[in-house]
Protein backbone atom coordinates (compact mmCIF):
# COMPACT_ATOMS: atom_id res chain seq x y z
CA UNK A 1 0.00 0.00 0.00
CA UNK A 2 0.64 3.86 0.23
CA UNK A 3 3.30 4.89 2.90
CA UNK A 4 2.13 6.43 5.78
CA UNK A 5 3.00 7.65 9.32
CA UNK A 6 1.27 7.03 12.44
CA UNK A 7 1.55 8.19 15.77
CA UNK A 8 0.22 6.09 18.68
CA UNK A 9 0.22 6.62 22.54
CA UNK A 10 1.43 4.06 24.62
CA UNK A 11 0.54 3.37 28.26
CA UNK A 12 3.11 2.21 31.02
CA UNK A 13 3.14 1.82 34.39
CA UNK A 14 2.60 -1.21 37.31
CA UNK A 15 -1.12 -1.95 35.41
CA UNK A 16 1.42 -2.80 32.41
CA UNK A 17 3.67 -6.23 32.14
CA UNK A 18 4.18 -4.61 28.66
CA UNK A 19 3.69 -1.17 26.92
CA UNK A 20 -0.29 -0.86 25.52
CA UNK A 21 -1.33 1.16 22.40
CA UNK A 22 -3.62 3.32 24.23
CA UNK A 23 -4.85 5.56 21.11
CA UNK A 24 -2.84 6.97 17.78
CA UNK A 25 -4.22 8.92 14.86
CA UNK A 26 -2.48 9.37 11.24
CA UNK A 27 -0.76 11.87 9.95
CA UNK A 28 -2.02 13.70 6.64
CA UNK A 29 0.91 13.90 4.14
CA UNK A 30 1.21 16.74 1.37
CA UNK A 31 1.19 13.09 -1.21
CA UNK A 32 -1.96 11.78 -0.11
CA UNK A 33 -2.95 8.40 -2.11
CA UNK A 34 -0.32 9.22 -4.57
CA UNK A 35 2.79 7.52 -5.00
CA UNK A 36 5.51 7.91 -2.73
CA UNK A 37 7.95 6.64 -0.97
CA UNK A 38 8.66 7.78 2.94
CA UNK A 39 12.05 7.14 4.79
CA UNK A 40 12.60 8.16 8.65
CA UNK A 41 15.39 10.90 9.17
CA UNK A 42 17.76 11.22 12.27
CA UNK A 43 15.77 11.11 15.57
CA UNK A 44 18.14 10.57 18.07
CA UNK A 45 15.69 11.71 21.43
CA UNK A 46 13.68 8.71 22.06
CA UNK A 47 11.54 11.11 24.48
CA UNK A 48 10.97 14.15 21.62
CA UNK A 49 7.54 15.04 20.29
CA UNK A 50 9.04 15.83 16.83
CA UNK A 51 9.89 13.35 14.69
CA UNK A 52 11.46 13.54 11.25
CA UNK A 53 11.08 12.00 8.32
CA UNK A 54 11.70 12.28 3.87
CA UNK A 55 9.44 11.65 1.17
CA UNK A 56 9.78 11.31 -2.43
CA UNK A 57 8.43 10.51 -5.33
CA UNK A 58 9.72 9.38 -8.59
CA UNK A 59 9.37 12.38 -10.16
CA UNK A 60 10.53 14.86 -6.73
CA UNK A 61 13.56 14.59 -5.24
CA UNK A 62 13.74 13.87 -1.13
CA UNK A 63 11.87 16.60 0.79
CA UNK A 64 12.64 16.55 5.15
CA UNK A 65 9.35 16.81 7.20
CA UNK A 66 9.05 17.57 11.00
CA UNK A 67 5.64 16.30 12.81
CA UNK A 68 4.89 17.55 16.46
CA UNK A 69 3.20 15.22 17.74
CA UNK A 70 1.45 16.80 20.34
CA UNK A 71 0.25 19.79 18.42
CA UNK A 72 -0.33 17.55 15.43
CA UNK A 73 1.74 20.35 13.14
CA UNK A 74 3.47 18.71 10.03
CA UNK A 75 6.18 21.56 8.68
CA UNK A 76 8.36 21.43 5.52
CA UNK A 77 12.40 21.40 6.45
CA UNK A 78 13.87 21.27 3.99
CA UNK A 79 12.08 22.57 0.64
CA UNK A 80 12.53 20.90 -2.89
CA UNK A 81 15.18 22.72 -4.45
CA UNK A 82 14.75 24.24 -7.81
CA UNK A 83 15.37 21.33 -10.00
CA UNK A 84 12.28 19.13 -8.44
CA UNK A 85 9.74 21.82 -8.22
CA UNK A 86 10.87 21.81 -12.25
CA UNK A 87 10.37 17.91 -12.68
CA UNK A 88 7.27 18.25 -10.21
CA UNK A 89 5.61 20.81 -13.05
CA UNK A 90 7.13 18.63 -16.07
CA UNK A 91 6.11 14.95 -14.95
CA UNK A 92 3.80 13.29 -13.21
CA UNK A 93 3.07 10.29 -11.41
CA UNK A 94 0.43 8.19 -10.68
CA UNK A 95 -1.13 4.62 -9.59
CA UNK A 96 -2.87 2.72 -11.82
CA UNK A 97 -4.11 -1.13 -11.63
CA UNK A 98 -3.57 -3.96 -14.23
CA UNK A 99 -6.29 -6.90 -14.11
CA UNK A 100 -4.17 -10.31 -13.73
CA UNK A 101 -5.85 -13.47 -15.40
CA UNK A 102 -7.27 -14.78 -12.07
CA UNK A 103 -8.71 -11.56 -11.41
CA UNK A 104 -6.27 -9.65 -9.12
CA UNK A 105 -5.66 -6.12 -9.64
CA UNK A 106 -1.59 -5.30 -10.27
CA UNK A 107 -0.10 -1.93 -9.10
CA UNK A 108 1.53 -0.11 -11.66
CA UNK A 109 3.34 3.03 -10.72
CA UNK A 110 3.72 5.18 -13.61
CA UNK A 111 5.53 8.26 -14.15
CA UNK A 112 5.53 10.34 -17.69
CA UNK A 113 5.83 13.99 -19.23
CA UNK A 114 2.61 15.93 -18.43
CA UNK A 115 0.23 15.98 -21.86
CA UNK A 116 2.05 12.84 -23.28
CA UNK A 117 0.06 11.06 -25.90
CA UNK A 118 -1.48 7.69 -25.27
CA UNK A 119 -1.03 6.47 -28.88
CA UNK A 120 1.63 3.77 -28.69
CA UNK A 121 4.94 5.68 -29.64
CA UNK A 122 6.49 5.91 -26.66
CA UNK A 123 9.35 4.20 -25.42
CA UNK A 124 8.64 2.71 -22.02
CA UNK A 125 11.31 1.07 -19.09
CA UNK A 126 9.24 -1.14 -16.76
CA UNK A 127 10.79 -2.09 -13.88
CA UNK A 128 9.81 -5.39 -11.45
CA UNK A 129 11.49 -7.33 -8.33
CA UNK A 130 8.50 -9.71 -6.70
CA UNK A 131 10.65 -11.52 -4.01
CA UNK A 132 11.40 -11.96 -0.46
CA UNK A 133 8.40 -9.41 0.42
CA UNK A 134 10.67 -6.66 -1.02
CA UNK A 135 8.74 -3.84 -1.92
CA UNK A 136 9.74 -1.57 -5.43
CA UNK A 137 9.70 1.72 -4.30
CA UNK A 138 8.35 4.64 -5.79
CA UNK A 139 10.93 6.92 -5.07
CA UNK A 140 13.23 9.32 -6.89
CA UNK A 141 16.35 8.34 -8.72
CA UNK A 142 18.45 11.07 -10.55
CA UNK A 143 19.20 9.04 -13.08
CA UNK A 144 15.71 8.48 -14.85
CA UNK A 145 15.52 12.14 -15.32
CA UNK A 146 17.39 11.93 -18.44
CA UNK A 147 15.11 9.05 -19.67
CA UNK A 148 12.08 11.41 -18.45
CA UNK A 149 12.72 14.14 -20.44
CA UNK A 150 13.42 12.64 -23.94
CA UNK A 151 9.95 11.23 -23.16
CA UNK A 152 10.33 7.78 -22.08
CA UNK A 153 7.25 6.10 -19.71
CA UNK A 154 8.93 4.69 -16.36
CA UNK A 155 6.39 1.93 -15.05
CA UNK A 156 6.69 0.07 -11.75
CA UNK A 157 5.05 -2.91 -11.70
CA UNK A 158 4.39 -4.05 -7.95
CA UNK A 159 4.13 -7.86 -8.89
CA UNK A 160 2.89 -10.48 -6.53
CA UNK A 161 6.48 -12.11 -4.46
CA UNK A 162 6.98 -8.42 -3.67
CA UNK A 163 5.90 -7.23 0.13
CA UNK A 164 3.49 -3.89 -1.28
CA UNK A 165 0.58 -5.80 0.04
CA UNK A 166 1.50 -7.32 2.96
CA UNK A 167 2.30 -10.86 3.45
CA UNK A 168 -0.52 -12.41 1.72
CA UNK A 169 0.87 -10.51 -1.76
CA UNK A 170 4.79 -12.12 -0.98
CA UNK A 171 2.96 -15.73 -0.13
CA UNK A 172 0.97 -15.36 -3.48
CA UNK A 173 4.25 -15.81 -5.29
CA UNK A 174 6.87 -18.25 -3.82
CA UNK A 175 8.02 -21.45 -4.13
CA UNK A 176 6.01 -23.39 -6.64
CA UNK A 177 4.03 -20.26 -7.26
CA UNK A 178 6.85 -18.00 -8.30
CA UNK A 179 5.04 -18.16 -12.17
CA UNK A 180 2.63 -15.76 -10.99
CA UNK A 181 5.06 -12.95 -10.49
CA UNK A 182 6.15 -13.43 -14.27
CA UNK A 183 2.60 -13.66 -15.00
CA UNK A 184 1.98 -10.25 -13.63
CA UNK A 185 4.65 -8.67 -14.77
CA UNK A 186 3.27 -9.83 -18.52
CA UNK A 187 -0.09 -8.75 -17.56
CA UNK A 188 0.95 -5.69 -16.48
CA UNK A 189 3.28 -4.98 -20.10
CA UNK A 190 0.01 -5.74 -22.03
CA UNK A 191 -2.16 -3.39 -19.96
CA UNK A 192 -0.08 -1.00 -20.57
CA UNK A 193 0.44 -1.32 -24.21
CA UNK A 194 -3.47 -1.41 -24.40
CA UNK A 195 -3.63 1.90 -22.48
CA UNK A 196 -1.17 3.49 -25.34
CA UNK A 197 1.83 4.16 -23.16
CA UNK A 198 4.24 2.33 -25.44
CA UNK A 199 3.68 -0.97 -27.87
CA UNK A 200 5.90 -3.99 -27.69
CA UNK A 201 8.80 -2.73 -30.59
CA UNK A 202 9.68 -0.03 -28.17
CA UNK A 203 9.31 -1.43 -24.42
CA UNK A 204 12.11 -2.33 -22.34
CA UNK A 205 12.47 -4.12 -18.81
CA UNK A 206 14.91 -4.45 -15.84
CA UNK A 207 14.95 -6.28 -12.81
CA UNK A 208 17.92 -6.88 -10.74
CA UNK A 209 18.92 -10.10 -8.37
CA UNK A 210 16.11 -12.41 -7.50
CA UNK A 211 13.65 -10.05 -9.44
CA UNK A 212 15.33 -11.33 -12.85
CA UNK A 213 13.75 -14.37 -11.76
CA UNK A 214 10.42 -12.86 -13.13
CA UNK A 215 11.63 -11.60 -15.63
CA UNK A 216 13.45 -14.31 -17.02
CA UNK A 217 10.49 -16.61 -17.01
CA UNK A 218 8.40 -13.95 -19.02
CA UNK A 219 11.30 -13.72 -21.78
CA UNK A 220 11.12 -17.00 -22.28
CA UNK A 221 7.36 -17.43 -22.57
CA UNK A 222 6.38 -14.18 -23.61
CA UNK A 223 9.54 -12.53 -25.88
CA UNK A 224 6.80 -10.70 -27.79
CA UNK A 225 5.83 -8.28 -25.34
CA UNK A 226 9.44 -6.75 -25.01
CA UNK A 227 12.26 -5.31 -27.44
CA UNK A 228 14.94 -5.86 -24.94
CA UNK A 229 15.74 -6.29 -21.31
Amino acid sequence: GTPAVRVLRLGSGPSFTTPQILDGHDVVLPQGDSPHHLKPSPNRTYEASTVHFEISTPTEAPTTYSYEMQTRTLELRHPLHKRSKKTAAEFTCEMRWALAEDGTAIPVTISHQRGLLLDGSNPMLATCYGAYGVCVDADFRAEYLSLLERGWVLALVHVRGGGELGARWHKAARGACKRVSADDLGVAIRTMHAWGYSAPERTTAQADSAGALALGLLLSTRPELLRAA
